[in-house]
C-alpha cells in the first residue's frame, strides 16, 4: 500500500488509538536538535502550501470520486475503519483511471483525507478485508497530523537529506528505516480495528499477488523459514517484504511488549558498515574506537606509529589499560554482517602493519581479539591476502608470532 502523499494543515495533538513506533521518535528527536533550522523551514505551511495546491490538482485530474450512495459498500468499510481509530475528518475515496496494479494510498489536507485506490481492489477484498485496507490508509493520516505534524515533517526532512548526495550514505539508509517503519505503524492501525492479525496478512496477499483465496498460516509458516534462512533484513525502500509484514503483525498481536524491537531487528538485518543509519554509524564508531583500545591495551603495542594511526581514526583517542568488551558489545559484534567483520578485520591488519620494529607480534594480539569477535576465520584470510603467504606459509608465520607473543608474558 503506497503512501501516495501527506500534507497536513489541521493537526492531531496525540493518538490515543496507536502510537509512533520508537524509531519514528528517534529520528525525529535526531532532526529537531541537530537540524533546527532546517526543522523550522519544513515545519512552515507556507512552504508546504505551494506544493499542496499542485498535488490537487493532479487528484483530480487522474481520479474518479466514488460516491457515498452509489459505492455503499466501501464507504461502509472507511466507517468501520474511522470509528476503530476515533478519526473523525470527512474522507473522500478515489478511483485511479486505467488498467493499473491494486493498491491505496492517502492523502489529507484542508481537513479532509483523500484515500486514493488503483486496480480491482474493491472487488478483490471481502467487507472486513476493505476495512483493514482503510485502517491502514488512515493511520497514515494519523501518524502525519499527531504532535502537530512532526512525524510529516520529519520524513520529509530526512528524505529530503538524504536525496542530497553530498550527504552520509547513513542519511539514505535512515530515510528508508523510517519508511519502512512507518507501514509497519499502519499495519499496527489496521490490526488495532480488525483485532485479527490473519485478516490484516490476508489483506496483504491478496493486493501483493492478485489471488482470491490465500492462507496466513501458511505464510506465516513460510516467513519463518525465510527468517530461518537470511539474516540481511529487507531490501525495501518504502515497503517491507511481505514476509516481515506477516511476522511484524503476528508479533504485534502476539508480542505486544517485544514486538517494536523484533520488527526492527527484522527490518534492519546484522550490522553491516555498508547501510548503516545514524544510529548505527554513530554505535559503530564508537565499537571502531573500543575494538582498538582492546587492541592496543598492551605497553609494548602502544609505540609512536601505533598512537599516531590511532588517532588518524580518532583525534582525540587515548589508551586504555586492560579495556574489555562488555557482555552487552560482545552481544551485539558477535552478531554483525559480513561487511562488518572484514571492516573489523582490516581495522585490526592496519595496526597489525603500522610499526615495522614491532614485527609479527601485533598479530598475536590481534588474533586473540579477532577470536573474541568471532572474526578469526575472515582476520586469517586478510593476512593471507595482505601477505601473500600461502595457507601453509600462513601456518608457520602463526606459529613463529605465538611464539614471540609468549616471551613478553603478557
Amino acid at each position: 500500500m503506497y503512501l501516495y502523499y501527506s500534507m497536513q494543515d489541521t493537526a492531531l495533538t496525540k493518538s490515543d488509538v496507536i502510537s509512533p513506533l520508537k524509531y519514528h521518535v528517534q529520528v525525529r528527536d535526531f532532526i529537531k536538535e541537530n537540524e533546527p533550522k532546517v526543522w523550522a523551514f519544513f515545519l512552515d505551511k507556507q512552504n508546504k502550501e505551494k506544493e499542496l495546491e499542485k498535488f490537487k490538482l493532479a487528484l483530480l485530474k487522474n481520479t474518479y470520486r466514488l460516491d457515498e450512495d452509489v459505492n455503499v459498500e466501501v464507504y461502509t468499510a472507511l466507517n468501520e475503519a474511522k470509528q476503530g481509530l476515533s478519526f473523525e475528518y470527512p474522507v473522500i475515496v478515489y478511483q485511479i483511471e486505467g488498467d493499473q496494479d491494486m493498491n491505496a494510498g492517502i492523502v489529507f489536507f484542508h481537513g479532509e483525507a483523500h484515500i486514493v485506490l488503483s486496480g480491482s481492489i474493491i472487488s478483490k477484498l471481502d467487507p472486513a478485508e476493505l476495512i483493514v485496507l482503510f485502517a491502514h490508509e488512515i493511520s497514515h493520516a494519523i501518524l502525519w497530523n499527531m504532535e502537530d505534524g512532526q512525524y510529516e515533517t520529519t520524513e520529509r526532512i530526512i528524505t529530503a537529506i538524504a536525496n542530497d548526495y553530498s550527504n552520509s550514505a547513513s542519511y539514505h539508509e535512515t530515510a528508508r528505516v523510517f519508511n519502512l517503519c512507518t507501514e509497519i505503524f499502519a499495519d499496527k492501525g489496521a490490526l488495532k480495528v480488525c483485532g485479527d492479525k490473519n485478516l490484516v496478512i490476508s489483506t496483504l496477499l491478496k493486493i501483493s499477488t492478485g489471488l482470491d483465496r490465500v492462507s496466513p498460516a501458511k505464510y506465516i509458516e513460510q516467513a519463518k523459514e525465510i527468517v530461518a534462512k537470511d539474516k540481511q533484513g529487507s531490501e525495501g525502500h518504502t515497503h517491507p517484504e511481505n514476509y516481515i509484514r506477516a511476522l511484524a503483525a503476528e508479533w504485534t498481536k502476539e508480542e505486544p511488549e517485544q514486538a517494536e524491537e523484533k520488527i526492527l531487528e527484522l527490518i534492519q538485518g546484522l550490522l553491516n558498515v555498508e547501510h548503516l543509519d545514524i544510529f548505527q554509524q554513530e554505535y559503530m564508531q564508537e565499537q571502531t574506537k573500543k575494538t582498538l583500545q582492546v587492541l592496543l591495551g598492551p605497553k609494548w603495542f602502544r609505540t609512536d606509529p601505533t598512537e599516531q594511526l590511532a588517532k588518524d581514526y580518532f583525534k582525540n583517542f587515548k589508551f586504555q589499560e586492560k579495556a574489555k568488551f562488555t557482555k552487552d558489545e560482545l552481544a551485539i559484534l558477535l552478531k554483525v554482517g559480513k561487511s562488518t567483520k572484514e571492516y573489523l578485520s582490516y581495522l585490526l591488519m592496519d595496526f597489525c602493519m603500522v610499526d615495522p620494529e614491532l614485527s609479527v607480534i601485533p598479530f598475536a594480539q590481534a588474533s586473540m581479539i579477532a577470536k573474541t569477535l568471532e572474526l578469526d576465520e575472515i582476520f586469517e584470510k586478510i593476512v593471507m591476502k595482505e601477505l601473500k603467504l600461502s595457507k601453509k606459509a600462513f601456518k608457520e608465520t602463526k606459529r613463529v608470532w605465538e611464539v614471540e607473543f609468549e616471551k613478553l608474558g603478557e
